[in-house]
């Protein structure tokens, strides 16, 4: 039995009369392999600061400089923020499915936030999240 991640036509596609082709689906390139080492070495280093301005340096104002570069980093340039959600959808898709295997810098990424939680709080959320980070900075200038 093939699994298909993306669904599955129930209905045969429409019969255009003009020359109309159906697009291929296509999915993006992934990433080079250091670059996908260095988002990890930045998530880690992010949550270091987090974690040492939350509970040391108690400075809301750098803790706002490191949630803009954490939206500028994780949402844009890394084009895809970290998904809580879909780390652990991952996981558990690699535990359950053997055709599917996540790489170790997705389970890294899931791992880091959790680790960090378990030892010194929610420094993830506090400084690193980017879809908290948006809100907080909706928060400060509503629009």
């Amino acid at each position: 039995m093939q699994r298909v991640a993306c669904g599955i036509e129930r209905f045969s596609p429409p019969d255009f009369e003009s020359a109309h082709q159906l697009p291929q689906p296509t999915t993006p390139e992934p990433r080079e392999n250091v670059l996908e080492y260095l988002d990890v070495a930045v998530l880690f280093l992010a949550l270091l600061l987090s974690s040492y301005l939350v509970l040391k340096k108690r400075s809301r104002k750098l803790i706002f400089v490191l949630m803009i570069f954490s939206i500028a980093y994780f949402g844009f340039w890394r084009e895809g923020c970290i998904c809580p959600i879909g780390a652990i959808q991952n996981a558990v898709l690699t535990i359950f499915d053997a055709d599917y295997a996540a790489s170790i810098t997705v389970i890294l990424f899931l791992l880091l936030p959790l680790a960090f939680t378990l030892f010194f709080g929610r420094m993830f959320c506090a400084g690193v999240c980017p879809l908290g980070a948006i809100q907080d900075v909706f928060l400060l200038k509503p629009i």
